[in-house]
C-alpha cells in the first residue's frame, strides 16, 4: 500500500468482478480495463486469443483502455 496515493472517487462503484464461461456471450457493458488473472495459461493459443478478443470487444473507445494479464 502506498500511503501518499489518494483517489478522488470511491473505486468500488467502478469495479465489477464477473465470473463466467469465457466463450459464451459476455454481458453488455463498457469497460475502461479488463483484468485477467491466471486464465490464459490454461488454454491453447487459439482459445487464449479468442478470450482476448472477447475482452477487447467490451473495452471503451478511450485510448487509455487496457487489458491486463496476470500469469504465473
Amino acid at each position: 500500500m502506498i500511503a501518499h496515493v489518494r483517489f478522488q472517487n470511491d473505486l468500488s462503484a467502478r469495479i465489477r468482478m464477473i465470473g463466467r464461461d469465457f466463450f459464451e456471450m459476455w454481458p453488455t457493458f463498457i469497460a475502461d480495463a479488463i483484468f485477467l488473472a491466471r486464465v490464459l495459461h490454461d488454454w491453447p493459443d487459439a482459445e487464449a486469443i479468442a478470450i482476448l478478443k472477447k475482452a477487447y470487444v467490451v473495452l471503451s473507445d478511450s485510448s487509455l483502455s487496457r487489458i491486463y494479464v496476470l500469469e504465473n
